[in-house]
């Protein structure tokens, strides 16, 4: 192989990953939530995963419509 053919495969792979990490993104979604929002057992696991760091801030996630 080529160091030409070497280059035009690789450039295809890295487009093809790009391509499928944007198509990935697009149904990926994330909305900012208050802790005040939250269910108590969510802020309690929150806090205590947390520990002493503290919480800038708070996303809820959906993937394909359902949240994570």
């Amino acid at each position: 192989m080529t160091m030409k053919t070497q280059n035009l495969i690789a450039a295809g792979i890295i487009s093809a990953g790009l391509t499928f990490g944007v198509t990935a993104q697009a149904k990926h979604e994330e909305t900012q939530v208050e802790m005040k929002d939250l269910p108590a057992a969510v802020q309690t696991t929150i806090k205590d995963k947390a520990g002493t760091d503290q919480i800038l801030r708070i996303e809820k996630e959906t993937r394909k419509g359902k949240e994570s």
